[in-house]
């Protein structure tokens, strides 16, 4: 009886001292909250003064471009007045600059890509896919930039001349064929070396996915572009968080139109999550299974 005593004494000293932890990691873990909370507020007054200043410098901007369009006079679109690639980058500036796809600088530019289109020149077609490409990749616009996208390709649509939807374009065409030229650039680079690369790599993966979002690109192309990941034997911390953020987009998209392609991407994020001494941080972890259980209840709660 006192051995067992003894056992049920240290057992509650075990107890007490357990919740004596608790209430050090509970108060730790309040203070925390307590902070983070003043960033957040701090940063969103930050935030708020940022987006402020900026429309305040879009509506300089539209002003200044309302002034050089006077001094000008009247030029033609895609003409001699100046370098295509400059004008294309000129109206993707202002387009940032409001952080939205303005309807009439919108049009501007699908006006602009008509112009060239009529006259058949695919050089001048790769100078706008060009500078849409870079804004996307390089100043990390790839929504904007895929609704742009997703307009100058409907107004390209014309039954007539046999281009009857999206896929048919001509600017979509010359879209992908830049597409496919660095992805297969990237690829040759599977460990980007610095942090520059690894940023236009997920850049570059994200803008592909915003264009399947908008059905520029196939399921097939973006495929492509997710097993260049998943196929990994091992994936980095940051190629396991992207990769699955970009699941939790699409997947019920890809899920859609090919369940065989989700079964693979959920059994290799499995095996990296199973792999061992895999290094993964708990919020890499915590993205790669949100998916797979998401997933399992059929995308009820993404």
């Amino acid at each position: 009886m006192e051995g067992l005593a003894e056992e049920v004494r240290k057992l509650r000293d075990e107890v007490r001292r357990t919740r004596l932890v608790q209430d050090v990691l509970g108060r730790e873990l309040r203070k925390e909250r307590e902070e983070n909370k003043e960033l957040v507020v701090a940063l969103r007054n930050e935030l708020v003064a940022e987006r402020t200043e900026r429309e305040a410098l879009a509506e300089e901007v539209r002003g200044l471009r309302e002034e050089v369009r006077a001094l000008r006079g009247p030029t033609e679109p895609g003409g001699s007045d100046g370098n295509l690639q400059m004008k294309v980058a000129s109206i993707l500036n202002e387009l940032q600059t409001v952080e939205s796809t303005d309807d009439t600088t919108s049009r501007e530019l699908v006006a602009l890509v008509a112009s060239v289109n009529s006259s058949d020149t695919p050089e001048a077609m790769d100078e706008i896919v060009t500078a849409i490409y870079n804004t996307a990749i390089i100043d990390d616009k790839g929504s904007l930039c895929a609704d742009l996208c997703l307009d100058i390709c409907r107004s390209q649509i014309n039954p007539d001349a046999g281009v009857t939807f999206v896929g048919t374009t001509p600017f979509r065409r010359a879209l992908m064929n830049r597409c496919q030229r660095e992805f297969a650039s990237l690829l040759s680079d599977a460990t980007p070396s610095c942090l520059d690369e690894h940023r236009k790599k997920a850049a570059f993966i994200r803008f592909t996915c915003e264009l399947f979002k908008r059905k520029i690109v196939t399921v097939n192309i973006m495929d492509q572009v997710l097993r260049a990941h998943l196929a990994k034997e091992r994936m980095s911390d940051s190629e396991l968080i992207d990769t699955s953020a970009l699941l939790l987009e699409i997947g019920e998209q890809m899920d859609t139109k090919s369940k065989e392609y989700m079964d693979f991407y959920i059994t290799r994020l499995e095996a990296q999550l199973d792999a061992e001494d895999h290094g993964f941080s708990p919020s890499a972890m915590l993205m790669a299974t949100k998916v797979i259980e998401i997933r399992g209840t059929n995308w009820e709660a993404a």
